[in-house]
């Protein structure tokens, strides 16, 4: 295995830059990753550029600075894809769902991994919708005690709700949400489980594994619980730009990730590890809930209750 590293200067929308974490002063490196002998597209042979989310675990995230490596469920699926190919790529961390999609839209990545798609959605611009590789779906986390049974969206209407940011499916699903019902969107996991934990929400709208991995992080395994059925069955898909300077690989990774769909008890049990892994990160960190006692946000005798602490 090769590694080499690419910076990458920034990508320039009609009037202005996609987003600020792509100022010269705040770029970040890819880190390319082929085999020998290597089959490179793109300007200067750069290689695919693709696309995954930097704080969305246990599909992608981003670790240390600089020269960042990515890591995560979807990495690795694109890794072993592009060896079987023998393609160089790189992966790029995005923040931000929307900057994610106006880069492919211009062709300045060429794929995103891990994207939900509304079907009811007529078109999708620049982009080509490859078939999704994984079952991904939506359901409710609430505190311990105080779960109750919920059948359909309506059934939380009267109760308050968070959405996280960085899960990227809330723009996807709010126009399927009845209009009573209160949600609102917080910046990550953080966020969202402090509101839960101090009572600003009743519940998350969440991936059951993203729900799962920042459980681990955060300690809170035992004072949260899903809802058994969940609400929607989402699924994750790959978008490719139509505007691509590497074409010539779409219809070979559509396929590769068919095949992978294959064995999905395989996927599962890959995207569980890395819960596994992504909760291991943080073994010597203490709770949330310590973490919120420490800042005098939550009282010292806090406990969820029902809870077994």
């Amino acid at each position: 295995m090769k590694f080499w590293s690419v910076a990458l200067l920034g990508i320039i929308l009609t009037g202005g830059w996609v987003s600020a974490q792509y100022i010269e002063s705040q770029r970040k490196d890819i880190i390319m990753h082929a085999d020998s002998p290597v089959r490179v597209c793109g300007e200067m042979g750069s290689g695919l550029k693709i696309a995954t989310f930097s704080t969305n675990p246990p599909f992608g995230w981003t670790e240390g600075k600089g020269n960042f490596s990515s890591n995560g469920f979807a990495v690795s699926l694109m890794d072993q894809i592009a060896q079987e190919l023998n393609i160089v790529y790189g992966n790029i961390g995005f923040d931000k769902d929307e900057d994610a999609m106006a880069a492919l839209d211009i062709g300045a990545i060429d794929m995103i991994v891990g994207a939900y798609y509304d079907p009811k959605i007529k078109g999708i611009g620049h982009r080509y919708l490859i078939p999704a590789f994984i079952p991904n779906v939506i359901t409710v986390v609430f505190l311990k005690g105080k779960k109750k049974e919920v059948g359909d969206f309506k059934d939380l209407i009267g109760l308050k709700g968070a959405v996280r940011q960085d899960e990227q499916f809330y723009p996807y699903i709010r126009l399927s949400l009845p209009e009573e019902l209160e949600i609102e969107s917080v910046f990550d996991s953080r966020e969202a489980f402090t509101k839960l934990l101090t009572g600003e929400v009743d519940f998350l709208l969440s991936s059951p594994y993203a729900a799962e991995a920042e459980a681990r992080r955060f300690k809170l395994n035992k004072q949260i619980e899903l809802i058994s059925t969940p609400l929607m069955a989402q699924e994750l898909f790959v978008l490719y730009s139509k505007n691509s300077e590497c074409p010539q690989y779409q219809n070979e990774i559509a396929r590769k990730l068919q095949e992978k769909r294959q064995d999905l008890n395989g996927l599962k049990r890959d995207l569980i590890s890395f819960i596994d892994t992504w909760g291991q990160k943080f073994k010597n960190e203490p709770s949330l809930i310590d973490q919120l006692k420490a800042e005098k946000i939550l009282p010292e005798d806090y406990k969820v209750p029902g809870a077994d602490q």
